[in-house]
């Protein structure tokens, strides 16, 4: 159970960066979708109050005028019970109100003023007119529908008559006409076609100001999980290295106290000390190796230059034969057919991915040692083969030979693999790739793809 919990969290931890950008882009799209719909419903609600305004005052206007001209219906009017109740007087009768104490007195006045005009009340399609003459030109574009209905819903009056409302028609606000007839006027509208072409560049923007931060984002993120996993590999290496170079200084310790007492015998003194310069020359070669990675690893930007590839080869094939001098020389060929032998790139990229796969190609080779390197260009990239005659890798352990500290089993050789982990690590950060041909009893082929640079390509 603990060995499964732990797997899942490592799969879960590698695949934290896609789930991050994943996140990033969700919340992305939220945020434009809720300032696109802000933008829209402040829009909306500014047309409403515009429209509802407008009707309420052109209702005021009509009901003000007309009481002055005929005299109106209701003689008087007046509050009781603290301005709770409403008392009409028409004629010889009186209607007494409940007014809502929730409602503004300025729709309380609205309805006074309607039964005070009681007798020339307002029409649908003057109220449609004097409306028209008075919105401005945005507004102006909307189709407005009235509709007048009694005090339990029923529709008395639709202007303009248009059969059925249309579904999508959007409800503004319901204008009360007095307290006598109970009626009241419901506003409606609809946009017109063409209508939300206004808000096509306003999106595009925001789309736009939005995956200009997704990117932003997005790009920390890469480079917050890129930062997080060189240091991490980083340590790594460091220690392994370390303990990489425990056993060669136990060596040299029992070396040393071996020359305390055999100092006298000189035909074992120079075996002895030959052994020692090799353990001396290792740990300088793996020092060497671990502080050039890290330091490759560390930058954000590769050091290009004018690199003679060639020479370069060729000198880390002599390295390898001078390495085993006094045992088996290893037969190394180079097979050079790149056009030029001066290339634009990272010398140190290409020296630590071509030094350790010679290493490997001879370290697990079988009793001859036979290795071939090629150089050539196929399709604008320049192509690294190493290929040897060695042990071979399974398929299975072809899959896995790139994770860190992963070693095939029973080879007999020492390691702590880490060597091929940082070689596509270096590829990867030349934006290259490698591919892998190998068979078990016959040999393995490592092929290093890497882009052709010029000096324009620097950035």
């Amino acid at each position: 159970m603990i060995e499964q919990l732990k797997n899942i969290r490592e799969k879960l931890s590698n695949m934290s960066e896609v789930i991050a950008i994943i996140v990033i882009i969700v919340l992305v799209l939220i945020l434009q979708f809720w300032s696109i719909k802000s933008v829209y419903q402040k829009d909306k609600f500014l047309i409403e109050k515009e429209l509802y305004d407008n009707v309420r005052w052109q209702v005021e206007d009509w009901n003000h005028k007309g009481f002055m001209l005929c005299g109106g219906g209701v003689r008087a009017y007046y509050f009781q019970e603290g301005g709770r109740e409403l008392v009409l007087m028409l004629g010889d009768s009186l209607y007494v109100f409940k007014v809502d104490t929730k409602n503004v007195m300025d729709d309380v006045y609205l309805r006074i003023a309607c039964d005070l005009n009681v007798l020339k009340p307002i029409t649908l399609q003057i109220l449609d007119s004097m409306v028209g003459l008075n919105l401005n030109s945005r507004l102006s574009e909307l189709l407005i529908v009235f509709q007048r209905v009694d005090s339990t819903g029923k529709v008395l009056e639709v202007f303009p008559d248009r059969g059925r409302l249309p579904e999508r028609m959007n409800w503004v606000w319901s204008i009360q006409l007095g307290f006598l007839s109970g009626e009241s006027i419901n506003i409606y509208y609809l946009f017109p076609r063409g209508y939300y072409k206004q808000y096509i560049e306003l999106v595009v923007w925001i789309f736009i100001v939005g995956a200009v931060l997704a990117g932003f984002a997005i790009m920390f993120v890469l480079a917050y999980h890129r930062q997080k996993k060189r240091r991490k590999c980083q340590i790594k290496w460091i220690g392994d290295d370390l303990h990489s170079l425990k056993t060669p200084v136990e060596q040299l310790g029992g070396i040393m106290q071996w020359f305390e007492l055999k100092c006298s015998e000189p035909a074992y003194g120079k075996i002895k000390a030959e052994r020692a310069c090799a353990c001396l020359n290792e740990i300088l070669q793996n020092m060497d190796e671990c502080i050039l990675a890290c330091s490759i690893l560390h930058k954000t930007k590769l050091k290009l230059t004018d690199v003679n590839l060639k020479t370069l080869l060729l000198d880390l094939i002599d390295q390898q034969r001078e390495a085993h001098q006094g045992e088996k020389v290893p037969k190394i060929e180079l097979d050079y057919r790149l056009p030029n032998y001066v290339v634009y790139s990272s010398a140190e990229c290409l020296t630590l991915i071509v030094r350790n796969l010679l290493d490997n190609a001879v370290k697990y080779s079988k009793d001859e040692i036979r290795v071939w390197v090629r150089a050539y260009q196929a399709d604008n990239k320049m192509v690294i083969e190493v290929e040897d005659r060695g042990i071979g890798i399974s398929d299975k352990d072809q899959k896995v030979i790139f994770n860190e500290y992963y070693r095939v089993e029973g080879t007999g050789k020492k390691g702590c693999g880490r060597g091929l982990p940082y070689v596509i690590e270096i590829v990867e950060k030349m934006r290259g790739k490698i591919e892998v041909k190998s068979e078990l009893g016959k040999g393995s082929c490592f092929k290093i793809l890497i882009p052709i640079w010029e000096k324009k390509d620097e950035k």
